[in-house]
């Protein structure tokens, strides 16, 4: 794939967006007409936009059982955190509920095991407020006034094979991400 063929892929990643992309009955390498390659290639590309590269990976983690390979694991993490912290993905679902692991790109970034958690302990400190979509997710996570960091805390968690927390109050979970920060530091 050229440069411009990458962008142009880029370009139409982005305008589906994740719930275009995987919220829908298609098949996303259908839908895009690309193949695994010019996905890897995209998800490579340190010059193409966060949102491009990480809905490149979320594709290719849903299409092929095989990726990623180990020697992506430290990048991809540093783009699924990313795109964590930005908001990348509208509904917080995507990254499960603290408690939960069934978000999609949850789930695959914590694939990516012990590569993921330096970027995940950098997110801890991240106050942004989530959002969650849905009845009874919107209903449970925007009351509990979930933020970036309570995520990052339960997907690290999981990685280190700890159990998942569910806690309503946002002084205690900070209470708790502080200490998780002392283990980590």
């Amino acid at each position: 794939m050229t440069e411009s063929a990458s962008r142009e892929r880029g370009r139409e990643l982005a305008q589906l967006g994740y719930n275009g992309l995987f919220l829908t009955m298609d098949d996303p390498l259908e839908r895009l007409g690309a193949d695994r390659a010019d996905l890897r290639r995209l998800v490579e590309d340190a010059d193409a936009p966060l949102e491009q590269r990480f809905l490149a990976a979320e594709v290719l983690f849903r299409v092929d059982r095989r990726f990623p390979p180990k020697s992506l694991a430290p990048e991809l993490a540093r783009i699924y955190v990313g795109a964590l912290r930005d908001g990348v993905v509208a509904a917080a679902n995507a990254w499960s509920m603290p408690g939960e692991l069934d978000g999609p790109a949850g789930q695959h970034l914590v694939k990516l095991g012990a590569a993921a958690e330096s970027e995940l302990e950098g997110a801890l400190a991240d106050s942004t407020s989530v959002t969650y979509a849905g009845s009874r997710e919107a209903s449970i996570g925007n009351s509990y006034k979930y933020r970036v960091k309570d995520i990052a805390a339960q997907l690290l968690r999981a990685i280190r094979g700890e159990a998942l927390e569910v806690d309503t109050s946002p002084t205690r979970r900070d209470r708790a991400i502080r200490e998780l920060r002392k283990e980590s530091g």
